[in-house]
């Protein structure tokens, strides 16, 4: 009976950690579609916040994911333990199985970080040149005054020079 109530916790643990790794799935991609449609609106200040997020959110998805397989590993492994019926090979696969799987939760992990770095210095790049070019200081239009009509002044109209004096012829 011993042996049948350890294969049943030994079941709800390993469903347990297919819902936890399921909701885990759900959360990362439903925030990296937001990550991704905020990059393009954003900037590159607003990609790096999100990338901060995503990166804070795939941490902590895959800590509860190490978790709760560790907890199953432990139950199936005394699960194995006290079953006098499984054979001293199945033991020695149930090990390997969790030592490759632990090796492979840590490789993942390592990727991932690794990611977000590049990720990171890219938009370190990206940001740099956005940063250094200073904006054109914008020269002010000269303000144009509109120019006053003056009233239309009449200028005096030359005056007539005198036409010389005919001298007069001398008398005969």
């Amino acid at each position: 009976m011993k042996q049948k109530k350890m294969s049943e916790a030994a079941r709800k643990k390993i469903d347990e950690v297919r819902k936890v790794a399921q909701v885990a799935g759900e959360i990362a991609s439903a925030g990296a579609a937001k990550a991704l449609g905020s990059g393009k609106t954003l900037g590159v200040r607003g990609a790096r916040e999100a990338v901060g997020l995503e990166r804070k959110m795939f941490k902590s998805a895959l800590d509860v994911f190490d978790m709760v397989y560790k907890k199953a590993d432990k139950t199936m492994e005394q699960a194995l333990s006290h079953n006098e019926h499984v054979p001293a090979e199945a033991r020695e696969v149930a090990k390997e199985w969790s030592r490759v799987v632990k090796v492979g939760r840590t490789e993942l992990k390592t990727a991932i970080e690794k990611s977000f770095d590049l990720v990171e210095q890219y938009l370190d790049r990206v940001a740099k040149p956005a940063a250094s070019a200073k904006p054109a200081a914008k020269k002010k239009a000269a303000v144009k005054k509109p120019v006053a009509k003056k009233p239309a002044v009449k200028k005096p109209a030359a005056k007539k020079k005198a036409a010389p004096k005919k001298e007069a012829a001398p008398a005969e």
